[in-house]
């Protein structure tokens, strides 16, 4: 199974962009630029730390990216901070070291958060969903300053007759594009998910054959399916693409079948098998001499329903498996060409 873990580097990124002066007085020019420039090295580090992950590459060079870009951030905030206020004015300024102390405390604290619930995430699905919203919240915390730069910005650009380019650098559009992948992608594997994880509860309980836990699991892969065969339907296409919707969509379509009929048959087994057993207990209980007809006719009975029923247990699972491993496989392998064919290299 591929687990998306690329969004905790995505929920860190902020399009650290400044807009570029078209024309202004020089020297407030001079002053946004040298401003621009930190945030455009922070850019490129940002970039080489998510294309990384994004990339499958290993985790000790994705750690190393994200020491860098730590350096680079702090290297940026100590140069901007050693600036004059710009004719008795700092917001600006200062706008620029909040924001990147903001960006540096999430790479370098919250961060030790979300790998703690990354870990957790396989757990559960809300331990999943729990690790989602940690990322959004980080987020959202992200953009609100972002805001406040972007505000501080145009004030800046306003008051100092300065006209900004809105022309966004190729490694801030590949950024926003990543972004807007794992945006669109997060939501479907959450959906897919939620069913893996019933799915698992089910097997666990068919195991250890315990009958009134295979019905409750039957019952919340049923409805987990379902509803997100429906929630999956509401969901556009990607560009025109639509391989991982309906890849998931052909996985949730499985889980129903095994939840259905493919359960009924298993179950049967299980019921017979308890019956073989009771039936066995009695004749072994008991010499050949004082077993009644009825008991020697209802063990052999229960014995040769219970094999056969075990034949038809065992063709039953190898068929659940072998189309369990194919379209585990197909998502696996899709999710590789979404993200490959729609994140900028």
């Amino acid at each position: 199974m591929v687990l998306n873990m690329k969004k905790l580097l995505l929920a860190t990124i902020c399009l650290l962009v400044l807009g570029s002066p078209l024309f202004a007085q020089k020297k407030a020019a001079d002053y946004m630029n040298t401003i621009g420039k930190e945030f455009k090295d922070i850019t490129n580090d940002m970039w080489a730390y998510t294309s990384s992950a994004a990339y499958g590459k290993p985790a000790l060079k994705v750690e190393s990216k994200r020491k860098e870009l730590l350096k680079q951030i702090s290297a940026s905030m100590n140069k901007i901070k050693k600036m004059d206020e710009f004719e008795g004015d700092t917001r600006f300024r200062d706008s620029a070291i909040a924001f990147l102390q903001l960006n540096f405390d999430v790479l370098n604290e919250d961060y030790a958060r979300i790998i703690e619930l990354q870990g957790l995430s396989q757990d559960s699905y809300e331990a999943m969903e729990n690790y989602m919203k940690a990322q959004d919240l980080i987020d959202e915390k992200i953009d609100k300053a972002g805001k406040m730069i972007g505000d501080e910005e145009q004030k800046f650009a306003s008051d100092y007759g300065i006209k900004l380019s809105d022309k966004k650098s190729k490694t801030a559009i590949k950024i926003e594009a990543a972004a807007r992948v794992y945006k669109y992608y997060n939501p479907i594997y959450l959906i897919f998910f939620k069913c893996y994880k019933d799915e698992s509860y089910l097997i666990d309980a068919q195991n250890k054959a315990d009958l009134e836990m295979m019905d409750k699991c039957q019952a919340w892969l049923t409805e987990t399916s379902t509803q997100g065969l429906e929630e999956l339907k509401t969901i556009k296409d990607f560009d025109g693409d639509n391989t991982l919707k309906t890849a998931c969509m052909d996985l949730l379509k499985f889980y129903q079948l095994e939840s259905g009929k493919r359960f009924l048959e298993n179950k049967g087994f299980f019921v017979k098998k308890d019956k073989y057993n009771k039936a066995k207990e009695v004749y072994d209980s008991k010499s050949e001499e004082t077993l009644t007809k009825a008991e020697i006719s209802a063990y052999k009975k229960a014995t040769n329903d219970y094999n056969n029923a075990l034949t038809k247990y065992n063709v039953n699972n190898q068929i659940l498996s072998d189309q369990r491993k194919r379209l585990i496989d197909a998502w696996n392998k899709v999710i590789m060409n979404f993200t490959n064919k729609h994140i900028p290299k």
